[in-house]
């Protein structure tokens, strides 16, 4: 078939800076976040070894770690849009290398006993390489 599915994740370590009036950035210390992303691709029938795909799905962000000023909010989990674009390229019939460009969309809410103070943008680009292998 040409459409598939794929559930992906990976840690993520962002800095969160604000910039000053004075245009000086400041430092509100870090985050570290789960990126999960559910992706529906097109896999397009072609002859040969080469199998480009797109997908498109739903991202879900938790963050579970910070440091700094950001230590005493609350970071709530946020939904997002997740975009990719990828190859697959045959070494052999069982075997498969695979590059593939992933964006995705996070806006979380920083909270202060349950009020909102502001949003972070935490949009990611994720090139991954791999190998892999069919059964």
């Amino acid at each position: 078939g040409i459409f598939s599915a794929e559930l992906n994740l990976a840690t993520i370590s962002r800095e969160v800076v604000i910039e000053e009036p004075s245009e000086v950035e400041s430092s509100q210390g870090s985050v570290e976040s789960i990126p999960m992303n559910l992706l529906v691709q097109v896999r397009p029938s072609l002859a040969g070894g080469v199998h480009p795909y797109a997908g498109v799905g739903l991202n879900f962000t938790p963050v579970w770690e910070k440091t700094g000023a950001l230590d005493s909010y609350d970071i709530a989990p946020t939904f997002g849009i997740a975009a990719q674009l990828g190859v697959d390229v045959d070494l052999s019939p069982g075997v498969l290398v695979n590059v593939d460009l992933l964006w995705n969309t996070a806006e979380p809410d920083i909270e202060a006993d349950g009020v909102r103070v502001t949003t972070i943008t935490l949009n990611t680009f994720t090139l991954s390489a791999g190998v892999g292998f069919r059964f």
